[in-house]
This record gives structure tokens, C-alpha cells and sequence, in this order.
């Protein structure tokens, strides 16, 4: 059985083969226009989560009880899809005008990346990809972790394309972080622009999505340590939050994968490492929380 009818939609919901899991994430850092975190550095549920693993190496991840957001183990022969988002956001300031967010599933990452040395850091696979193993629409992403940046800085990195070809590509790091931000933002960190910052992944020279990495090294080293993402973006929301309106009076964003993304439910595999990248869309402000729930069903 799958979801591919409204025939089935409505026999998943008839026969009761949905779950709703609620979560809850509170004091994420202050950014400034257009930075993307990872709300995994904030504390609530799923628990705080520094992306820390054996250096050096590619470390997978893969979704054990509820250290990710959580749902229940299928029959054989069944797949699971996401259905619904429902997501509110209070802001620390009523200026703050909306949020936008990537729902990601995390397949691993290469942790604790020196960004004071200015040497060829080299980075081993061991393991395939938990999931989506042909690397079609995975995508790379640096996010400070553990220790700050304290400059700008840039590099490039190579990595093993969805066909298999070895490329590199360049990539900068923004001037201004905080613990888990990501910070890539494009070839040239001196172009601060909106543009710039928004980008989320790494760029990319030509294939459909990353199986590996094989070595990063930074030519204007930006200080602190790095932790190098391979996720699968599966759903984006835009303009979630308060609206301008105080934390109490905000509205909250429902986006069903049916209605509002044509038709298409992002199937949800075993193990998924589910988690969220969320950027303040008007001046530095912090998030004061962020809680709703998914809704999945199978068939």
C-alpha cells in the first residue's frame, strides 16, 4: 500500500492510520536579517542537540526514540508520509514581522571543523547515506557549532556528486554567528547582501545532490568550529510568526502537503532525523519559542 489518491488519504484517516507529535523549542538566538539556525541548539523538545560526533569523519544519523521529532514504526510493505505542518512562532519583539522554515531530514555530519587552520581538512566516509543513498537533492550546509566564528572568512571543499564525479566548489562564511547558525552563505563574504545570507546549502557546480564530502579547507580562516550537515530539505513554510503582533495575539501556519504543495507529501522514511532550519525574516530578533505539530499518515 502508498498514498497516491484521495481515495487513500481518506481510508489512512477512516482507519485511523495517522499520529499527530507535538513539539516545542524555546530561546533560539538573535540573528539579524535573513540567517538561517537550526533549532536543534535550542533547548525543549527534541532535546538540545550540538551536532557532535568522532571528528573528521562522516557521522550518521539516524532517529533513535525522541531525539528527533517522533512517530510510530509501520507494517511492512507500508510508507509514511507528512500530511500536515502546523507551526507558531512568539517573537522577543513586536517588530519581529514573520519567520520562514525548512523542515530537513538530517542524514548525517562531519563535526568539530577547525576554522583556525587554514590546511586541507581531510573527511572520510565509512557508511553510506542513511537514507536517499544516491544523494539526489542532498544538500551540504556549515553550521557553527561549539565553539563562535570570529571573523568572516571563505574556502572551498570538495565533495562526490549524486553520479558519482568529484567537483569543488567555493563557499564563504558570514561575519556574524552565533551557536548554531549556519553560516555558508556563498562564494564572496564580502557581499553582504539578503541574497547572500538567505542561502542555506552550500553552493553546488553541477549534479543533483551530494553522497559525500572529501575535504573542506578554509583560505581566510574564520575561527571556531564547524559542523558540516547532509540533510534533505523536505517542506518550507514562509511567513509563519507574529505577524508584527505581540507573542499572545500571533497567528498560527498550517500548510498541508495536499492543499498548499501539490500533492506532494514527503514520504517519511524509517530512522528520519527530522528537525527544522528557521531564519527571522525583519531585524535581529530572537525567538522567544517555536511549538505546533506534524500529522503523518500511512498506508
Amino acid at each position: 500500500m502508498t498514498i497516491r489518491s484521495v481515495s487513500d488519504v481518506l481510508a489512512a484517516y477512516d482507519e485511523g492510520r495517522t499520529h499527530v507529535q507535538c513539539f516545542y523549542k524555546g530561546s533560539l538566538v538573535s540573528l539579524a536579517d535573513g540567517r538561517w539556525q537550526d533549532w536543534a541548539f535550542a533547548p525543549g523538545q527534541p532535546a538540545y542537540d550540538a551536532r557532535i560526533g568522532v571528528g573528521g569523519k562522516f557521522n550518521s544519523f539516524t532517529a533513535v526514540g525522541n531525539d528527533a521529532i517522533w512517530f510510530p514504526e509501520l507494517a511492512p510493505g507500508q510508507t509514511r508520509h507528512l500530511s500536515e505542518v502546523v507551526l507558531k512562532t512568539s517573537a522577543s519583539s513586536v517588530s519581529q514581522t514573520s519567520v520562514d522554515c525548512v523542515i530537513y531530514d538530517l542524514l548525517g555530519v562531519y563535526p568539530l571543523i577547525d576554522g583556525d587552520s587554514s590546511d586541507e581538512q581531510l573527511l572520510t566516509t565509512d557508511v553510506p547515506l542513511p537514507r536517499y543513498s544516491d544523494g539526489v537533492g542532498v544538500f551540504p550546509v556549515l553550521v557553527n557549532h561549539v565553539a563562535p566564528l570570529v571573523v568572516g572568512g571563505a574556502g572551498t571543499y570538495t565533495y562526490i556528486g549524486h553520479d558519482g564525479i568529484s567537483r569543488s566548489a567555493q563557499f564563504g562564511v558570514s561575519s556574524f554567528s552565533a551557536l548554531g547558525q549556519v553560516s555558508t552563505v556563498g562564494a564572496n563574504p564580502a557581499v553582504n547582501t539578503p541574497g547572500m545570507l538567505g542561502a542555506l546549502s552550500m553552493p553546488l557546480v553541477g549534479g543533483r545532490g551530494v553522497r559525500s564530502v572529501t575535504s573542506i579547507k578554509f583560505t581566510t580562516t574564520p575561527g571556531g568550529l564547524y559542523s558540516l550537515y547532509l540533510y534533505k530539505p523536505l517542506l518550507t513554510l514562509t511567513n509563519v510568526g507574529d505577524g508584527g503582533l505581540t507573542a499572545a495575539r500571533g497567528p498560527a501556519t498550517v500548510k498541508s502537503a495536499f492543499e498548499n504543495n501539490a500533492w506532494h507529501a514527503p514520504r517519511i522514511y524509517d530512522g528520519a532525523h527530522l528537525g527544522m532550519f528557521l531564519r527571522s525574516a525583519a531585524g535581529s530578533r530572537a525567538i522567544a519559542s517555536v511549538f505546533g505539530h506534524f500529522e503523518f499518515i500511512w498506508g
